[in-house]
């Protein structure tokens, strides 16, 4: 059969990854508020980090994996747009953790315990580092990348991965893929606005992959 993969986040992420693959025979994948590098959403600018966005996803990583109650509930919150017990306190949790120094350690801020992929990020800033070689891109999107699936990527303008979104959009045109982009006015925890269009652009992609 025809197989086609989505996601939003960290799991469109996942689905760029599985799409690249020749092992895999994907042919639509549709990345929602996701991008196909992970450095420069990191860092996104020269000696700059995402310290706020790597301690919310440290925090949010480390307790779905616990399957914690509270992981469950801000996840709820993040959709709902509404602000009650976990929201409020992971505020001024990621606040204190953004303050620790160094801040390679903010993990022990927020979950109490050492996160070696962070920590490892963190002391290697720069793209040119070895430890980046083999972890940064997902997905090769250039000419000699061996992409070969339809893509329709889905932004929001005040998204933090839309600057490599549209960078993976561009490479993708020039490649000579089937790419497609849609952008809307929301940001990342905007779910409710963006998840009506996500799910049609889906069913579009899909049914026209099989046409």
């Amino acid at each position: 059969g025809r197989v086609g993969v989505h996601g939003v986040s960290y799991m469109g992420m996942t689905a760029l990854a599985a799409a690249s693959d020749p092992a895999y025979p994907v042919e639509t994948v549709i990345p929602v508020m996701a991008s196909s590098e992970i450095f420069p959403v990191a860092f996104p600018a020269e000696g700059a980090i995402a310290a706020e966005l790597l301690a919310m996803w440290t925090w949010l990583i480390v307790q779905l994996g616990q399957q914690s109650m509270s992981a469950r509930i801000f996840m709820l919150e993040a959709v709902t747009r509404t602000r009650l017990y976990v929201a409020w306190d992971l505020e001024r949790l990621v606040k204190r953790a953004c303050m620790t120094l160094p801040l390679k350690n903010l993990d022990n801020t927020l979950v109490s315990q050492p996160v070696n992929y962070i920590r490892d990020g963190l002391s290697n800033p720069k793209r040119d580092l070895p430890f980046w070689r083999t972890r940064n891109q997902l997905a090769d999107l250039g000419r000699g990348g061996g992409m070969r699936c339809n893509i329709h990527f889905v932004g929001g303008w005040h998204d933090l991965f839309l600057r490599q979104q549209l960078e993976d959009y561009r490479q993708a045109r020039e490649a000579g893929l089937k790419v497609r982009l849609t952008v809307g006015r929301w940001c990342h925890w905007d779910v409710l606005k963006y998840f009506g269009v996500s799910q049609r652009i889906q069913m579009h992609e899909y049914l026209r992959s099989m046409g």
